[in-house]
């Protein structure tokens, strides 16, 4: 496969895609932005921005010259609107295709079956495969959860300001996390020359941090000086309940069972010995120093949502 020039990404105004953005400016590739022409979304004035209704047609035209199309899109139906936008970069030339995974490990049977809301992204990566060519290919990314932002806005089950911890199945799982900086830098590298074709369909698993539940609280008394309250959660009775609530049509319910999937027992969010970091010259990243950042302000990257439009994710029964 020939080099990749030119990159598109797609969704990037949500949670991700500024950051993936920012890593993308401030390297040598060549970035535009796909925005809907509804969307009052500012980009940096060095990134070009073409306006499309998504249509088929809007995107073979758009996409004509470009190499690689990396997809930020989020829920249901922007899981299942990449087809289209699949069918759409074929037809125009593109090489390599990155969907929105960005999460959970979805080649886990087990995690599938906590959580059926991934299915979306199962079918897109066996459409993907269908596509296969000399001429066409993907990568999926798998980070478990963001670090920074889970950290923060409480998806890891931690209440920065109020220093509380909602603590799943007693805490002792280990989970694989990444910060969202990470994230951008490993799409980044995968797209270079010297990992396009190790990433060529592959699934690419990272961590920027390894740990519990248990230690991150140690680590956060430590560097806070404080003691936090601690709330305990069965994973079993949570599955059970909210498993029932999104059969019966309440998609929030997804989350609290993403959740059970990553910190109850016996946890399918472990990545040891699986990741790509070293095989993409990731950095080494210091947990506790992240914690400071997240703590002081600095972490995670700004994102194109106000934080006040997130749920409370840190208690599983707000959802």
């Amino acid at each position: 496969m020939s080099n990749i020039k030119n990159v598109v990404i797609i969704g990037a105004s949500g949670n991700l895609g500024p950051t993936v953005l920012n890593q993308f400016v401030n390297s040598p590739f060549n970035v535009t932005v796909f925005s809907r022409k509804e969307s009052n979304a500012v980009f940096p004035e060095s990134v070009k921005v073409i306006k499309t209704d998504f249509s088929s047609e809007s995107l073979s035209q758009n996409l004509a010259g470009q190499d690689a199309v990396i997809c930020t899109l989020g829920g249901v139906e922007g899981f299942r609107d990449q087809a289209r936008i699949i069918d759409a970069a074929i037809a125009a030339g593109v090489k390599r295709f990155i969907p929105s995974e960005f999460g959970s490990d979805t080649t886990s049977p087990e995690v599938l079956n906590i959580v059926p809301a991934f299915g979306p992204k199962v079918e897109t990566i066996d459409y993907l495969k269908s596509k296969e060519s000399e001429a066409f290919s993907w990568t999926s990314v798998i980070p478990g959860l963001f670090f920074d932002w889970g950290s923060k806005f409480g998806s890891i089950g931690f209440d920065f300001q109020n220093r509380k911890a909602a603590i799943w199945d007693g805490g002792d799982v280990a989970f694989s996390a990444t910060n969202t900086s990470t994230v951008g830098l490993a799409l980044v590298r995968s797209l270079s020359a010297p990992n396009l074709e190790a990433t060529r369909n592959r699934h690419v698993f990272l961590a920027s941090h390894t740990v519990t539940q248990n230690e991150m609280v140690t680590a956060l008394e430590k560097l806070t000086g404080q003691s936090w309250e601690i709330s305990n959660v069965d994973s079993a009775l949570v599955i059970e309940g909210k498993s029932k609530e999104f059969r019966d049509g309440n998609s929030k319910a997804a989350f609290p069972l993403i959740q059970s999937s990553i910190f109850g027992k016996p946890g399918f969010c472990n990545f040891t010995g699986k990741t790509w970091n070293e095989k993409l010259g990731l950095p080494k990243e210091d947990f506790e120093a992240d914690l400071k950042d997240i703590l002081e302000g600095r972490k995670p990257e700004p994102f194109g949502r106000q934080v006040g439009r997130y749920p409370d994710w840190s208690d599983p029964g707000s959802k």
